[in-house]
């Protein structure tokens, strides 16, 4: 039971630890507000103030670490598709959050940015490819679990 745990909040963890070093050693570099919404020509057309998007970035990947470890505690039926929702859509968020944080260090304006549709489409199809892996390995851990 405690190595399903484990392998239920260790994605979210080792996220939540690197997005609070990217929030911490570039949040000051980043312009305020941040472009966080692209045309797929990779043109902003959409922004967040800075504090707010670092408290996303950094929040979302500890909230579906809660999640992700009490609906393995509970241990419903559905807990490993959950763990694997979660996993996804915390691993695309703070993915894709952290490449927007990095491409846009150093800018004076949140107009200066460009986003790749290329480095969209990869990063979502990794982050994707992780979660669902992290729901794989929390089914697989806890199949010999006999409670319901």
């Amino acid at each position: 039971m405690w190595r399903c745990r484990g392998a239920a909040v260790a994605l979210p963890v080792l996220l939540g630890l690197v997005a609070a070093a990217v929030a911490l050693v570039d949040g000051p570099s980043l312009p305020d507000p941040v472009a966080v919404h692209f045309t797929l020509g990779g043109r902003p057309d959409g922004t967040l103030g800075r504090p707010a998007f670092l408290t996303l970035l950094v929040a979302v990947p500890w909230i579906s670490a809660a999640v992700m470890y009490t609906a393995v505690t509970l241990r419903p039926r559905w807990s490993s598709s959950l763990v694997g929702l979660v996993g996804m859509v915390a691993t695309s968020f703070t993915a894709l959050g952290i490449v927007v944080a990095r491409s846009q260090v150093g800018l004076a304006s949140w107009t200066e940015a460009h986003a790749s549709l290329l480095r969209f489409v990869a990063g979502t199809a990794a982050a994707l490819t992780v979660g669902g892996a992290a729901g794989w390995v929390v089914q697989r851990q806890g199949s010999s679990d006999p409670r319901p």
